[in-house]
């Protein structure tokens, strides 16, 4: 996928980074030389600039009107280059506060017994704060390494795999004639007839949804290409084929109404 060969260098450098800073700060503790000040303020720094990209990948121009072609599978909507920024600075963070946690455990206690308690409860708080984030971040880092979310359409459904769940919705289950564009551009909800066919695995909403936010698509043009799908049911074997995949470019106009 696009976005896992864009995302995955970048949490695996940030998992570097922030694997060093840790060791560092446990083996060189208190380092209070030009080295050791950089190591500490890299991992901060470089989480910023993770967040700055992945705020202005909120608001980039809208996505292109276009969809991974799988030989033989379906039409791929990876996710975009905004969550592997923004679980990059969610990395750095944690290793930066795990390392701070260590580096105030460590150190030597002061004359001035107050000073010591204060210190030392400050740095449970972090020892906490740093446990409880790198669970949270170690999932969210497990689900962009995987591909999610993203959106397939194949011969037979439409799959919607999010980050806790997948949803396989055939095209017999969805009512003709929809989605319509949505005037919400962050979010897709399908409209199903036939419950009944829907599959769910994990954590999945009732109804059909994806957050587009995180998707590599013009929303107008993937709701489009799904309406044309659920009224042409002759068209859709050919899903998957690069054939295919022209011929619904040239049905959609894609480029000249989405772009």
């Amino acid at each position: 996928m696009a976005n896992g060969t864009v995302s995955r260098p970048l949490i695996a450098a940030a998992v570097v980074v922030a694997t060093t800073w840790v060791v560092v700060a446990a083996v060189a503790p208190h380092d209070r030389t030009w080295w050791g000040l950089v190591l500490r303020l890299v991992p901060v720094l470089l989480a910023l600039v993770a967040l700055a990209a992945g705020v202005l990948a909120l608001f980039r121009r809208p996505e292109p009107t276009t969809f991974e072609v799988r030989e033989g599978a379906g039409f791929v909507v990876p996710a975009n280059r905004m969550l592997g920024y923004l679980v990059t600075a969610e990395v750095l963070m944690v290793g930066f506060f795990a390392g701070l946690a260590i580096d105030m455990w460590t150190r030597p206690a002061g004359r001035d017994g107050g000073v010591v308690h204060v210190e030392y409860a400050f740095a449970a708080v972090m020892t906490v704060l740093s446990v409880a984030l790198a669970g949270l971040v170690g999932v969210m880092t497990l689900v962009a390494w995987s591909g999610r979310p993203s959106i397939e359409l194949t011969p037979h459904a439409v799959e919607l795999r999010d980050a806790f769940g997948s949803q396989t919705v055939p095209w017999e289950a969805l009512r003709p004639g929809l989605p319509l564009r949505p005037a919400d551009l962050h979010n897709l909800v399908l409209t199903v007839d036939r419950s009944d066919l829907v599959v769910r695995h994990g954590l999945a909403w009732r109804r059909p949804r994806m957050a587009l936010v995180y998707a590599r698509v013009h929303p107008w043009f993937l709701t489009d290409a799904i309406r044309f799908y659920a009224d042409h049911p002759d068209r859709r074997d050919a899903i998957g084929t690069r054939t295919e995949y022209e011929r619904l470019l040239a049905d959609l106009g894609a480029g000249a109404r989405h772009g």
